[in-house]
Parts: structure tokens; sequence; C-alpha cells
């Protein structure tokens, strides 16, 4: 582990935490460690997963998905920790197979917060640590005290790793003990990269966890990182942390009813169609807040939002799904796009253009048509550019919709960013090629500047989010390289 420039401080409200002995710049390491144990999100293939032979023992006497919910598992919580604890079988199989040894200690060290979980949650808990337990089928194994303290802790302290900077989403989930110390804020100054690489291209999880300076740290200051999606509205995030960290934020975002400005939290009121309504700062994480209209007072209780908001995600995370199971043509793609646009036309009829679920829906349109586009980029040169410079305009205009809309609310480091500037300066290389030789050297050749500038902007991002040797680092060098070489070929 190297973590030169970080040192452990105290606080009383804060408790024990990481704070920079030194200035750090943005991209800048500040902690580097190997994981401490990872696995794929459960439930998955095999040939992703690769369970040991002892794994894949556990697994057979319980594959986990077929656990049956607990009474406890209500509407009145313990939800999102059976979702999470679900997701993370595979995780707390692999950890308590290393009962006994080094690893096996470290995680023990990890603060669990029992203390502070509720009932329902509590015994969410309790169920998966039983079934856990009955699996190992072990006597000189952990007891089931110390499976339900390993769950406790994974809920606390888990990462969400991904195989590059460009995925959309999580694929793995990991523990690292060197990461325990970093405070949450809403507006972080630093990122975690769990890059979970893949040995031979797929298979099991490796690799290792590395912060970077997010922002200019100054000497002295605590290195904060983001335990949730920032890009979430305030009573998501807040929700999020209360259920599976057992702290309600106090951030300066969530002190803000306009949520530091981005207002993702707001609707449009339904009673005078003139205002917003804001959530107010009383609002618990419990779910029993209130939106209030600046202009007319009309109020929306928290319950209101929340279903719609579920209704919401429940289409996207439908449309997320859609692409493994179709056929990966371009006529897919191109609908898949078009389903993206219908549903932030629908969801801006009540929320703010700053919603989660509508910057996650233009990001993910931007895949489709990008999808779509590849085919006719490829043929481009051996047939009429038509369908290339349709394709490849698509792509631009959809990209900048969401860049636009990630520039308003993510951080100003963020992998979602790198690859919308990425599929930007691709889709403008490719429009460059369609038309070469159909147009004047100078639209050529600022064609290709285009292309290279969203390309630089691309390894900008890249270079914080994952490193110098990411995959988006690498390819968007190449190939804004290979666009200022076509100019220089030009002149």
């Amino acid at each position: 582990m190297a973590a030169a420039g970080l040192a452990v401080r105290s606080h009383e409200v804060e408790g024990r935490h990481y704070a920079a002995v030194r200035g750090f710049v943005p991209g800048e390491v500040l902690l580097t460690a190997p994981l401490d144990v990872c696995a794929a999100l459960w439930p998955s293939p095999l040939h992703v997963s690769r369970p040991t032979a002892a794994e894949l023992a556990i697994l057979r006497r319980n594959p986990g998905v077929q656990l049956v919910r607990s009474n406890a598992r209500t509407e009145g919580g313990g939800g999102e920790v059976f979702t999470l604890l679900a997701a993370a079988w595979l995780l707390a199989i692999r950890a308590l197979l290393m009962h006994g040894t080094p690893t096996w200690a470290r995680l023990m060290s990890l603060d669990d917060n029992a203390r502070l979980r509720g009932a329902a949650d509590a015994a969410v808990v309790h169920h998966f640590a039983t079934q856990l337990h009955a699996a190992l089928d072990d006597e000189s194994g952990p007891t089931l005290g110390e499976v339900a303290r390993l769950l406790g802790a994974i809920l606390v302290n888990v990462f969400g790793t991904r195989s590059t900077p460009r995925e959309p989403a999580p694929d793995g989930l990991a523990l690292v003990v060197a990461a325990s110390l970093f405070n949450h804020s809403c507006e972080p100054n630093a990122i975690v990269d769990l890059d979970g690489a893949r040995e031979d291209g797929g298979g099991a999880l490796s690799g290792a966890m590395s912060v970077r300076a997010l922002a200019p740290i100054a000497q002295g200051e605590p290195v904060l990182v983001a335990y949730v999606d920032t890009i979430e509205p305030r009573y998501h995030r807040r929700r999020q942390l209360a259920k599976s960290k057992n702290f309600e934020c106090a951030c300066a975002r969530c002190a803000d009813p306009t949520d530091g400005g981005r207002f993702a939290s707001a609707v449009r009121c339904r009673a005078c169609a003139r205002g917003w309504q804001l959530e107010q700062l009383w609002s618990s994480a419990a779910g029993d807040g209130e939106w209030l209209c600046a202009a007319c007072g009309a109020r929306t209780p928290e319950r209101d939002v929340r279903a719609w908001d579920a209704a919401m995600r429940a289409r996207l995370d439908a449309l997320l799904a859609a692409p493994a199971k179709s056929s990966g043509a371009v006529d897919d793609s191109a609908r898949a796009g078009e389903a993206y646009a219908q549903l932030v036309a629908d969801a801006l009829e009540w929320c703010h253009p700053n919603h989660a679920i509508v910057v996650q829906a233009l990001v993910a349109a931007v895949r489709e048509h990008a999808r779509a586009a590849a085919p006719a980029e490829a043929a481009a040169a051996d047939a009429a550019p038509a369908s290339a410079l349709a394709a490849a305009e698509r792509v631009i205009r959809a990209a900048e919709r969401a860049l636009g809309a990630l520039e308003r609310t993510a951080p100003p480091y963020d992998a979602q960013k790198a690859d919308v500037l990425f599929q930007i300066g691709c889709a403008r290389h490719a429009l460059a090629r369609a038309t070469r030789g159909r147009v004047p050297a100078a639209t050529e050749r600022a064609a290709l500047l285009d292309a290279a500038a969203a390309l630089r902007g691309a390894l900008a991002q890249f270079r914080v989010c994952g490193g110098d040797a990411c995959a988006g680092s690498r390819a968007s060098h190449a190939l804004a390289g290979a666009c200022l070489r076509a100019t220089h070929a030009l002149n």
C-alpha cells in the first residue's frame, strides 16, 4: 500500500479519517492498495464470476438467488439491504473462506455499524447470515456472529468495481480496508477507482484500488470521497446512505434546498404549473418529507415523489437490460435510442432536467446511437457515405445533449463525461472519414481538429478517473493522435 500523502486524523464528530499532508492537484494519486477481496456481482455467469471449487461447493448448497425473503422484509424497510447483500453473495462467500488468515483479521477490523441499524435491516442481515452460515457447513469456520459482522461490514464499506472506467455501472464489488478511513461528501474532492481488471480479458476480478484527487486539495484538508452516485437527487442519496451506511448526510449539498444549485430533486408544481417544488430540509431519510412550491405554496408528499421515481427507474432499468437480450442489430440500437428519448420526454413532464433519471437516460442513449453507428462507419470507405453521416450526426446530437446534462450535474472529472466526450470525438472522426475527398480540405481539417479536441477532453477526464494506463486514456490518446496526423497530411 502507498499512502505517503495521507495521514489519519481524529475528530469528535467525523471520527478517524484521512487528511492530506501536502497539497494535491486533480488526477494526482493519493493512495493505492490491492483489493482485499473482490467478486463479480451476483448472480453472474460462472465464466464471469469464476468461483473456486470451495466457493462452488457453497453455491451449490445455497446459490443465494433463491433466498426466501424473511418476514421482516416489508414496505417499512429492509429492501435496500436485501438487494445489496444479494448482489454481494459471492463476495461474502469469498471473504468467509479467508477465515483464519491475515486478510480475515483485517476484514474483521472494519466497522459494521450494527448498533445503528434499524430492526428491519438488522433482521435482513440476520437472515442472510443464517443462510450463509448454514451453507458453509464448517464447524471450525466463522461463527454466526462473525458472518453477521462481515455482512454488516460489507454494507458499510463495500465499493463497486468496473472492468473499465467506461463501464456505465459497477460489474463487481470489493472490500479494501485501506479505503475505510475516507469520509463521505456529496461534493467529494477525491475519487476511488477500483479498476476490477479481469485476468486474461475475462473472468475473475483482480486489480487494485487507487484514490485520485478530483479537485485541488490543500494541506491538512480532509480527503472526501462519495459513497453514492452524486448525480442522484438529494432524497435518493440520503436514503441510500441511511440504509446502507447508517447515517444521514449533512454535507453542504444536502444542507441546501437547491441541492448545490443543481435542483436535481425539484419537481414541477402540478397545482400552478409555474413554479418548482423543492424538498424541504426537515425531510428525513425515512421518507416522511414533502416538496413545497415557491410560487403558490402547494405541497407534494414524499411518497408521491418516490412512487414516480420508482416507476421511472423501473422503465430505465428495463431499457438498460434490453441490449443484453437483443440481437445486437443496428435497428435494435436505433429503437433503443428512441425509447430513451421517449423516457426523457416523459420524465421531464414532472422532474427537473438535472434529475439523475434524465441524465442516465441521455448517457445511455449515446451508447445506443454509437452502437447503431458502428456498422455504417465501418462501411463508409466502401459505400456511399450518407448512412455514416446520418449515424455520426445522431451520435453527436445525443452526446452533446448528454454532455450538457453531465456538465450541470457531475463532478469536474467523471467517467461518464469522459466516455461521452470520447463518443463525440469518434463520431466527428467518422464524419471526417465519410466526407474525405468530397469536401474542401479546410472543412475536413476543421472536422479532424474538432474530433481531436473532444478526444483530448476525454483523455483529460480518463486520466483523472482511471489513470494514464486505463483503456479509455489509451484509446483517446491514440485516436486524437491519428486525427492530428491526418490534419498535417492535408497541409
